[in-house]
C-alpha cells in the first residue's frame, strides 16, 4: 500500500474521530437543552391552567403529563433524527430535512409556545400591570375633574354671594342701590339671587366633602395599584385577582363621581334664576332707571357666574380620556411586550431550535468525511 492511500486512510479515520466527537458533544448539549425546554413547556402550561381556572388536581395533572408527554416524544424524534442525521449519505438528506421540517410545527405549537410562555409570560403580566396601573391614574383624575372643579367654583361664587346678599340688606335696611330702602322690586331681585347662590354654595360644599372623602379613596387604591405588581410574596395571578379588585373599587368611585355632574346641575339652577330676574317689573322715571340699573348689575353678576360654571364644564369635557382596558391574558402580555422580553422569547426559540442546526451541522460534518473519501 503506498504512502499517499496510508496518509488518505489515516486522515479518514480522523475525520471520522472528529464526527463522532461532535457528534457526542451535539448529544449532550440536546440533553441540556431538552431538560430546560421540558421545564419551561410544563411551567407554560402549569400557568395556563391556572389562568383559564382549571387548576384543580385533575387539571395540573393533565398539564403535567401533556408536558411529560410532549417533551419526551419531541426530544426522542429530535435526537433519532440526529442519529439519522450524523450516518445519512448526500442522496439521503432531502429525507432528513423532509423530516426535520415535518417536526417544526408540532415543536413551535407546543413546546416553544409553551416555553415563552413559561418564560416571557409572568413578567409580561407584571409589566401589563404597572402600565395599566399608571393609566388608572391619569384616567381617574381626568373623570374626577368634574367633581373636584366643585371647589374652584365654590372659591369663585363666594365673593359674589357675599356681595349680593350684602346689596339685599343694605337695600332693604336703607336702599343701598337705589336710595329707597324697603323689600322692592330691586330687594327682592338681590334677595332671590343671595338665596339661591347661597343654596348653590350649600350644596357645592357638601359636593367638596364627598369628593374629597372619595379623593384620600382613591389615592390609596391608586397607590395600591402600583404596589401589587412589585409584591413578589404572590404568585402574578393572585397579583392579578387583587388588582381587578381594587380597579373594580376603583370604578365605583368614578360612578360615584360621575352621578355628582356638577356643572350640569349648578348651570340649570344658574339658567332659572337669570330668567326669573329677566322677567321683574320696573319703575318709570329715575327711580326706574336706578331700579333697571339695578338689576343689569346683577344680571352681569349672575352672568359671571354662569361664565364659571361653563368654564368648568368646558375644561371637564376636553379632560375626560378613555378607560383603561381589561388586564391582558398571558399570550396577549407577551405579544404586546415583546420588547422587554426579546433574551426570555430568543432563549425559549433557541432551545428548540437549536435542534435543527445541530442537524444540519452533522450533516455538513459528514459530508466533509464523504469528500475525504472520495
Amino acid at each position: 500500500m503506498s504512502h499517499f492511500k496510508l496518509n488518505k486512510i489515516f486522515d479518514l479515520q480522523s475525520l471520522m474521530v472528529i464526527h463522532g466527537r461532535r457528534q457526542r458533544i451535539i448529544m449532550l448539549c440536546l440533553a441540556i437543552s431538552f431538560s430546560l425546554s421540558a421545564w419551561l413547556t410544563t411551567k407554560g402550561m402549569f400557568d395556563k391552567a391556572i389562568e383559564a381556572g382549571v387548576a384543580n388536581m385533575e387539571g395540573m395533572i393533565t398539564a403535567a403529563m401533556s408536558a411529560a408527554v410532549a417533551a419526551t416524544a419531541l426530544g426522542c424524534a429530535t435526537i433519532l433524527l440526529m442519529g439519522v442525521a450524523a450516518e445519512t449519505f448526500r442522496s439521503q438528506r432531502f429525507a432528513v430535512a423532509l423530516l426535520a421540517v415535518t417536526l417544526i410545527p408540532f415543536t413551535a405549537g407546543i413546546s416553544t409556545y409553551n416555553a415563552i410562555l413559561g418564560n416571557a409570560g409572568p413578567a409580561s403580566l407584571v409589566y401589563d400591570m404597572r402600565d395599566k396601573a399608571e393609566e388608572y391614574s391619569v384616567y381617574y383624575h381626568s373623570v374626577a375633574a368634574d367633581a373636584t372643579g366643585a371647589q374652584t367654583a365654590k372659591s369663585a361664587l363666594e365673593p359674589l354671594e357675599a356681595s349680593i346678599c350684602a346689596l339685599a340688606d343694605g337695600e332693604d335696611n336703607g336702599g343701598a342701590i337705589t336710595g329707597s330702602g324697603g323689600k322692592g322690586a330691586v330687594y327682592a331681585a338681590y334677595l332671590s339671587g343671595c338665596t339661591s347662590i347661597r343654596k348653590i354654595l350649600e350644596t357645592l360644599s357638601e359636593t367638596v366633602i364627598r369628593t374629597s372623602e372619595r379623593q384620600i379613596t382613591a389615592s390609596d387604591i391608586l397607590a395600591t395599584l402600583q404596589d401589587i405588581p412589585a409584591d413578589t410574596s404572590l404568585s402574578v395571578f393572585e397579583r392579578q385577582t387583587d388588582f381587578r379588585a381594587e380597579t373594580a373599587e376603583l370604578q365605583n368611585l368614578i360612578k360615584e363621581n360621575s352621578a355628582e355632574n356638577v356643572a350640569n346641575r349648578l348651570t340649570a339652577q344658574l339658567d332659572i334664576l337669570k330668567a326669573s330676574v329677566a322677567t321683574l317689573d320696573v319703575k318709570n322715571g329715575s327711580f326706574g332707571q336706578k331700579q333697571s340699573g339695578a338689576i343689569q348689575s346683577l344680571k352681569a353678576a349672575l352672568g359671571l357666574a354662569s361664565d364659571t360654571i361653563d368654564n368648568l364644564t368646558n375644561s371637564s369635557a376636553v379632560m375626560v380620556l378613555r378607560a383603561p382596558g381589561k388586564l391582558l391574558e398571558m399570550g396577549e402580555a407577551v405579544a404586546a411586550h415583546w420588547k422587554r422580553n426579546i433574551p426570555q422569547i430568543l432563549l425559549a426559540i433557541l432551545i428548540d431550535g437549536l435542534a435543527l442546526w445541530f442537524a444540519g451541522l452533522l450533516m455538513l460534518s459528514r459530508s466533509i468525511i464523504e469528500k475525504g473519501s472520495s
